[in-house]
């Protein structure tokens, strides 16, 4: 009997810690989520445009050159900044900075 709670309790720990690590995949906006595979558009339309933007790097991929951006949303002083990484049109990571200042 100690071991089916033993076993139980075991699992409840590793699921949620799934869940943390699957909850910083992405971010709402607006009620919608933002996640890695997401297109330039899709952000713009949900966040607005960002609050800073920079090209970090260009890339060649076969015959083609990528720009590789990064944008910053900074959402106000009690929400963290997102900072998101975009290869070409589509979003490869999503990080956050610290806390905003607007």
């Amino acid at each position: 009997m100690k071991f089916k709670y033993l076993f139980v309790l075991v699992f409840v720990f590793v699921f949620s810690i799934g869940l943390a690590q699957t909850a910083g995949a992405g971010f709402f906006c607006n009620g919608k989520v933002i996640s890695e595979g997401a297109t330039k558009q899709y952000v713009i339309s949900c966040c607005g445009k960002p609050d800073f933007s920079e090209v970090v790097e260009i890339k060649k991929i076969g015959s083609s050159f990528v720009k590789v951006e990064v944008w910053t949303y900074d959402f106000g002083s009690n929400k963290l900044i997102q900072n998101l990484t975009f290869e070409g049109n589509v979003l490869i990571s999503i990080s956050n900075g610290g806390y905003g200042s607007k």
